[in-house]
Formats: C-alpha cells, sequence, structure tokens
C-alpha cells in the first residue's frame, strides 16, 4: 500500500495561490477507506502524480518538503511517465484525482493559472467535497431523575464506523417537551443540564446532531427516561403548649428537597386522637407555609400529638409530620400565681404561706395575698396584669382543679389598701396535686411541666 497526498489552493489578485495545506493520506488511519485501490498504480494512472507519488513521504507535512513536479528533487514519476508537459502542454491529467479522507471523498485538479507560461505547476490544487460525512450520534447520560431536580443529559458525535470525535458541534439533547445543547469537545463529547419541570411518568430521551458544513445529520436512538415524583418533607411548625376551651392555629411548612418551599398545596393538620381529634386544612403559601385554625380546642389534658399530613399529587410523593404537645386548662375563674424566682419544679400557688415560699424578683409579696388573682383577663395572657383581695376573700375556685393546669408567674405584687396587683410575667403549665381547697390551710401544689407563653 502506497501513502497517497492531497494539497489545494484558493485565488489571490487573480492569481491561483498555494494554500500550504499539504497533508498525507493514509487508509492505515482512516477506516473508512479501507476499499480504495491497494495495488501499484499503473504508469499511465491520471492520479499517479498528484495524489500517489512515488516515493511515498518523501513529500509531507512530515518533512516539511512541498511536492515539486518540476524535477527530480522532489516527487518522482513513474518509469515512462512525464509530469510535467505533454506535447507541450501542462499535463492537467496527471494532477488530477479523487482522494478520501476522514470519510469525504475529494476531488483535486492541477491549474498554472497565473503561472508563467514554461514550466510546470507547482502544489496549485484545488478541492471539492463530492460527499457529505456520515456521522454517528451517540447518548450515554442520565436516564431518571425527580421532577424538578437538574439532570445530565451528555452524549457523543463520531464519524460513522470510527471511534473518531467531531469537535465545535452542536448536540441537542430532548426529554419530552424539554431540551438543551452543547458544543462537542475534541472527543465529540457534549452534555448539558436541564431541569425537570413535566409531569412526572415515562419518556424517551434523545440526542441528534442536525448537521454542519461537510457533515450528516444522525441522532441517537430513543432511551427510555422515568420522571419520578419530587420528594417532600413536611414540618409541624405551630404551638406544642395547647389551651383548652380556645382557639388554636396550627401551622407548618412543606419543601422539596428540604429547601425549595412547595406552593398551592394542601397540608392537613390533626389534634389529638381517636374520637376527640379535632382537624383542620390550610394550603401553602409561596414560602411552603399552611396554616389553620381550630375554633376552640377540646381535649384530654396532659400528653398529646398534632400531626399534619400532604397526601401529595401528580408531581409530588406524600409526607407527613407530628409533634409532642401538651394540652392544659386554667381554671374556672381567674388564677392562681406564683412567683418569678421560684417558678421551676415544684411550686406552691395557694396557700397560708404563700407570699413565704414564693420568691419574686420585685421583692416580698405582701402576706395578705395567698396566691389567687382574682380579676384577670380572659383567658389570661403574657404580658397583662391582674387584681385581688386578700385571703380568701378572692374567692378561688373550687375543687377539683385541672389535672394539668396554666398558671401565673409574676415578678412583682403589690399591695394597696385592700388592692393587691400583680403582672403576667409568664405562663407555666403546673400537673397539680391532690389536697387543695378553697380554704388557704389547703395549701395548692404542683410540678412546672410547660411553659405556655412567652
Amino acid at each position: 500500500m502506497q501513502d497517497y497526498f492531497a494539497a489545494s489552493a484558493g485565488l489571490s489578485a487573480g492569481n491561483l495561490v498555494a494554500s500550504n495545506d499539504e497533508f498525507r493520506i493514509s487508509t492505515a488511519t482512516d477506516a473508512t477507506c479501507t476499499t480504495w485501490p491497494r495495488g501499484p498504480r499503473s504508469t499511465f494512472d491520471s492520479e499517479n502524480c498528484s495524489v500517489q507519488p512515488q516515493d511515498a513521504g518523501t513529500c509531507s507535512v512530515t518533512t516539511a518538503t512541498r511536492c515539486d513536479f518540476a524535477g527530480g528533487g522532489g516527487t518522482q514519476c513513474p518509469t515512462g511517465e512525464t509530469c510535467q508537459t505533454g506535447n507541450g502542454a501542462v499535463k492537467y491529467g496527471d494532477y488530477n484525482g479523487n482522494y478520501c479522507v476522514l470519510g469525504r471523498l475529494y476531488t483535486v485538479f492541477a491549474s498554472s493559472a497565473g503561472q508563467p507560461t514554461t514550466g510546470a505547476p507547482r502544489n496549485f490544487y484545488q478541492s471539492f467535497v463530492v460527499t457529505s460525512t456520515p456521522t454517528t450520534t451517540t447518548y450515554g447520560g442520565a436516564t431518571t431523575g425527580d421532577y424538578h431536580d437538574d439532570v445530565t443529559l451528555s452524549g457523543k458525535l463520531t464519524l460513522s464506523g470510527t471511534p473518531i470525535g467531531i469537535a465545535g458541534q452542536t448536540l441537542s439533547f430532548t426529554i419530552g417537551a424539554q431540551s438543551c445543547s452543547d458544543t462537542t469537545t475534541a472527543s465529540g463529547a457534549a452534555s448539558c443540564t436541564l431541569n425537570l419541570n413535566q409531569v412526572p411518568g415515562p419518556y424517551t430521551v434523545t440526542a441528534s446532531f442536525a448537521s454542519s458544513g461537510l457533515y450528516q445529520a444522525s441522532g441517537s436512538s430513543a432511551t427510555p427516561f422515568i420522571i419520578t415524583k419530587e420528594e417532600t418533607t413536611l414540618s409541624y411548625t405551630g404551638p406544642t403548649v395547647i389551651a383548652n376551651g380556645l382557639p388554636l392555629t396550627v401551622t407548618g411548612v412543606l419543601l422539596e428537597d428540604g429547601v425549595v418551599p412547595i406552593a398551592v398545596r394542601t397540608v392537613s393538620f390533626t389534634l389529638g386522637t381517636g374520637g376527640s381529634a379535632q382537624t383542620c386544612s390550610g394550603v401553602t403559601d409561596a414560602t411552603g407555609k399552611a396554616f389553620c385554625t381550630i375554633p376552640v380546642v377540646n381535649q384530654p389534658l396532659g400528653a398529646n400529638t398534632v400531626g399534619a399530613s400532604f397526601l401529595g399529587d401528580a408531581f409530588y410523593l406524600p409526607s407527613s409530620a407530628s409533634a409532642n404537645v401538651t394540652s392544659f386548662a386554667f381554671p374556672a375563674r381567674g388564677d392562681f400565681v406564683v412567683g418569678d424566682l421560684t417558678a421551676t419544679g415544684a411550686v406552691e400557688f395557694w396557700g397560708a404561706d404563700w407570699a413565704d415560699v414564693n420568691l419574686l424578683t420585685g421583692g416580698a409579696a405582701p402576706n395578705a395575698f395567698k396566691g389567687f388573682a382574682a380579676s384577670i383577663s380572659t383567658p389570661p395572657a403574657c404580658g397583662g396584669s391582674w387584681t385581688s383581695t386578700p385571703g380568701n376573700s378572692s374567692k378561688p375556685p373550687d375543687p377539683p382543679l385541672p389535672s394539668y393546669m396554666g398558671v401565673i408567674v409574676s415578678t412583682a405584687v403589690t399591695k394597696s389598701g385592700s388592692m393587691i396587683a400583680g403582672d403576667v410575667f409568664k405562663i407555666v403549665v403546673v400537673t397539680t396535686n391532690p389536697g387543695y381547697d378553697g380554704n388557704p390551710g389547703h395549701p395548692g401544689t404542683g410540678t412546672v411541666v410547660a411553659t405556655y407563653c412567652p
């Protein structure tokens, strides 16, 4: 097998000028040219000087030697063949021919336009593509992804029948109604990122090349692609210390991937269990927050639960959340008080020695105060105030008290005449002990288990 060479020229100021782009063509590196004739060329073959120099490799870009058909210093013609002239004229046929490179078939010819009337043309060739190059596009990227998540689609563009990549071309990737594109690298590879925004379900993904210049269009076979429903996380963000007999606003936040808010979805809330359960529902806003109000809480006192749930839809998977809560009640009227410096653990909220066992930031309480605030806003609220009268004239409620009871925490208790007053620094929940009675000689005691406000 002998090597093949080609070069080209272009017009400049009316003359044909060498392009200095001579290159060597060899079927050893071009699988698409393996059907090229393999035997020695005939001495009468019109291609023998132009594309098959007898001294293969003498003129090539490797040796930096230009093909020169003027004499014996460069390419030699077969014995008996003249490359310069025939009957006094340039033998154009000696410089014409076809060649194959990278899968494309070219026609080359020589010209002495603009050259002296004597002598031979030197490397003046023009080439024309007579057929474009077949290409192969393959897909090798992701085949599944969650709704609203990014996926990377990738593929490769090569010369058909070879692993040779084609650089600088645009590959387009399509899943359903979505698409993205990228420019191929030197190896023919391309990739792009797509955020899936279509209804979850089965699709196909393809990679395609739309043809460009000398390259034919090609496309990959359709590859199955599954868009899955996006995972969701739901968290309960509402109160966990809940007063019976009052309205309760519950809240929750619905997110995808634990970060992105999901808007316009219904979240259902359930307070309690079984026959005493109370429910309401709300729709998420732009921040993923949903809320609703239970008009009047009516739950067993003590440990309880609140749950939130999202049932899922065509785009999102379901999720749920729950929280442990404490349900309590205020006394039937007024409220009991403890001092702020002793408002933890075991407390006495009513008794003859209330002023001795309850310590306050504002100083000692008057001995006349036995622990019951007779007059206070309904319901008691943090930041407010209360008033009362001495001893059991304040008329505390009859037993039994709520098992989980809301109790005021005051920082100061003062007396002016027969009027006793104090502040509502905060409200705690106390589990009450047996033994209470409206007589200060029968103290009311218990243990602080939670804080209602602030």
